[in-house]
């Protein structure tokens, strides 16, 4: 089994290429459904978020209050530290319990781990290789504008909480530029596989 992380910064495409890799048939852990699942009514992370920033993040359903809880991260850093020490460490848990339930059944070929925040979270999963997927500041400003509406502000604020582009590429195995079409993607992502496959 070979373990492959797959990261990028907001805006870069890397839920495209993690989509794309999905539609090919290759399994594919994702941290952020993970997230979503332990911050559910009732389960430990989410007692933990109310102990740590009161009641007004929890919505009248006792759902996490996801607008209100990113409005307290990206406005207050040491804050979203906080949020990310509660879930975090509950996702890198369940990562390494997945990635070791298909090593004892097996599991043969790729599995991909999409972890936006794979280098800030210092995630001591074992992985063969890191791909990150990287785009133009401007063409990421643009998507994420088009995605949620975001200012450019907004983006350049939620921007500078990740590390840089720059130092992800220096972190990585193989980089995925992603300034053009999903054509072009595409074929860089299978130009990678064949690689692997090779």
């Amino acid at each position: 089994m070979k373990v492959i992380g797959l990261t990028g910064s907001i805006g870069s495409g890397k839920s495209t290429v993690s989509a794309y890799l999905a539609r090919k048939g290759y399994l594919i852990i994702d941290s952020d459904l993970l997230a979503k699942e332990l911050v559910k009514k009732g389960r430990p992370a989410l007692k933990e978020i109310e102990e740590v920033f009161g009641k007004k993040v929890i919505a009248p359903n006792g759902e996490l209050d996801r607008a209100e809880m990113a409005k307290i991260v990206f406005k207050h850093p040491k804050k979203k530290s906080l949020l990310e020490d509660i879930v975090t460490k509950r996702v890198i848990k369940e990562i390494k319990k997945e990635l070791n339930a298909l090593k004892k059944i097996g599991h043969k070929g790729i599995v991909f781990v999409d972890a936006p925040i794979l280098f800030e979270s210092k995630a001591d999963i074992p992985m063969n290789e890191i791909w990150v997927v990287v785009a133009d500041d401007k063409i990421r400003a643009k998507r994420v504008k088009a995605r949620d509406g975001s200012t450019l502000e907004e983006f350049n604020r939620r921007s500078s909480s990740q590390l840089p582009q720059e130092e992800k590429i220096k972190l990585a195995d193989k980089v995925i530029e992603n300034n053009g079409t999903e054509r072009q993607l595409y074929s860089r992502i299978r130009s990678l596989l064949k690689e692997i496959d090779a």
